[in-house]
């Protein structure tokens, strides 16, 4: 292990592994978790932030030319020292980064920064089931844009799991994952069968969008619901429908 390498996982294990008897952690089922890695503390700092681009240039220097990209907002100190990293190496990129929603008003964007022509590498902090990052692959797809690899600083789970990424070519790296932590913090790579992934690719039967959004009108919105027979959600154009799920009518 580098002096680098050796110097990000004592700060993780320091400052940003988080446990319960520190402080409250919400769960996505409303329930209090027991520990998080909360990299967000740590990103806006020079030293951390020289360090990591500095890993994660020698985990991609070989597959020049590119450009990096991923989506807000742990992702945008990282891709923005990534940029600088590169630079400094005599070797300029382009960085970009995708909203978690579109921009309600002004240019209605989905993606801030220009895109070329280069593949892609999404860079974020960590990677647990991977969905963020199925959804940014799936949107830069839709632009005919090629992701090459997926790079993080922490992964959760083992490399079978992602099984999406391996089908679709795309490479997943990490700097560390729950194992490197095993003694230091009692964690370990996460094996949950609920949380198996959806088999990929898939075939679209159908497409439904509703037309004239109101993209200003910002409020909590309503998760579709089905009956077996039809799936009914609401539009941001203040519509409510009832979709066929067979033929989507």
């Amino acid at each position: 292990m580098n002096e680098h390498t050796q110097t990000l996982k004592e700060v993780i294990a320091r400052e940003v592994f988080v446990t319960k008897d520190r402080e409250r952690i919400a769960g996505p089922s409303g329930d209090n978790d027991a520990w998080i890695f909360d990299f967000r503390r740590v990103l806006l700092r020079g030293g951390v932030l020289d360090v990591i681009a500095e890993l994660f240039w020698e985990k991609c220097k070989d597959k020049m030319p590119f450009q990096v990209g991923g989506v807000e907002v742990a992702s945008i100190p990282l891709i923005a020292a990534l940029v600088l990293k590169a630079n400094e190496k005599g070797a300029p990129i382009n960085g970009f980064f995708i909203r978690k929603s579109r921009k309600k008003t002004g240019l209605l964007r989905m993606i801030e920064g220009e895109l070329n022509d280069e593949k892609i590498i999404l860079i974020d902090d960590l990677i647990n089931t991977g969905g963020s990052l199925v959804r940014q692959v799936e949107i830069l797809n839709k632009l005919d844009k090629k992701v090459i690899l997926v790079l993080t600083v922490l992964r959760f789970r083992n490399m079978e799991y992602y099984k999406y990424f391996h089908d679709m070519g795309i490479e997943v790296q990490s700097l560390f994952t729950l194992d490197d932590f095993a003694n230091s913090l009692r964690v370990k790579n996460l094996v949950n069968k609920k949380d198996e992934p959806v088999p990929r690719p898939f075939k679209a039967q159908w497409q439904f969008k509703s037309e004239n959004p109101n993209y200003f009108y910002v409020v909590p919105k309503s998760a579709p619901i089905g009956d077996g027979k039809k799936v009914y959600f609401g539009a941001d154009n203040g519509n409510f429908w009832a979709i066929n799920q067979l033929d989507g009518s």
